[in-house]
């Protein structure tokens, strides 16, 4: 099965199957909120996704990075992943749409895994 490595460091922090969800994401996400007093930027990996019943899925925790760090994410295909930490249901005009997002994206670029 199909799915995504994320390394931070060396060391694997979840290993997350693609293939099996609607939809899987891994992001680097840089936030910087000056209207918190005494906030600092953050700057953090994640990765989540939606399965075909539509719920919310989050592996692991978002992980706070720092400047140096160095973060690989591969295309693995293995026969077992990391199971998600967190499901959540989301009401069903959400969920319906996001999967029109989801088609409209496979609709601009169509290209699948090893294409």
């Amino acid at each position: 099965m199909v799915g995504f490595e994320v390394v931070v460091n060396g060391e694997v922090i979840h290993r997350a199957a693609a293939e099996a969800h609607k939809a899987c994401s891994t992001r680097v996400s840089w936030i910087n909120q000056p209207t918190d007093e005494g906030a600092e930027p953050t700057v953090s990996i994640g990765t989540s996704g939606m399965n075909a019943e539509g719920n919310f899925l989050k592996w692991g925790e978002e992980r706070r990075l720092n400047t140096g760090d160095e973060i690989t994410i591969r295309i693995v295909d293995l026969e077992e992943f990391d199971e998600p930490q967190k499901s959540l249901s989301l009401p069903n005009e959400i969920s319906s749409e996001i999967t029109k997002m989801i088609d409209r994206i496979k609709e601009i670029n169509p290209l699948g895994f090893g294409s």
